[in-house]
């Protein structure tokens, strides 16, 4: 890894600590906790009566080496689920593709975070 990557390695890390927030990671019966910074993605869609409408996407960057399972780094796939508490209790987000994008992209050039884009699918 070079100066830059391992500055915007260090960059992330800190986001991460400071605006983070608490999360688990499922796959199947598999889980990970860890720490993301939350964000959103808006898009265009079109709605049950073929309007175009914005939307939005609820947003998590993760650090590509701490999402392990079983200690084996995973690339984040479309079902996928996050779950996060809230103020008012535990809410599950489902991991979603956008329209003309998959469920996740790079969030730098360095491949340091992953931006997973969800859905949310079970609140309280």
């Amino acid at each position: 890894m070079n100066a830059v990557a391992r500055a915007i390695a260090a960059a992330a890390k800190a986001q991460q600590r400071l605006a983070g927030v608490c999360i688990v990671y499922r796959r199947g019966e598999d889980e990970v906790p860890l720490k993301a910074t939350p964000g959103r993605t808006t898009y265009q869609t079109t709605d049950a009566e073929g309007r175009e409408v914005q939307a939005q996407a609820r947003d998590y960057l993760i650090i590509a080496g701490d999402l392990l399972i079983d200690g084996e780094p995973i690339e984040p796939r479309e079902g996928d689920t996050i779950v996060e508490e809230l103020t008012d209790g535990e809410h599950t987000f489902e991991l979603m593709p956008l329209p003309n994008e998959p469920c996740w992209r790079w969030s730098d050039e360095q491949h340091i975070r992953r931006r997973v884009h969800t859905k949310e699918t079970d609140q309280p």
